[in-house]
């Protein structure tokens, strides 16, 4: 299995999240669209 390492950093606040995922289009889509309580806006 091929994972993704990604940092992405809020354009609001400037805040970094750090993590992992398989599948980085979705992982993508999940935080922007606010769908992971990690990192809703």
């Amino acid at each position: 299995m091929c994972y993704t390492v990604y940092v992405l950093v809020s354009e609001r606040d400037h805040r970094r999240y750090i993590g992992c995922t398989r599948d980085l289009s979705r992982r993508l889509e999940e935080h922007n669209r606010g769908l992971v309580k990690s990192t809703r806006h």
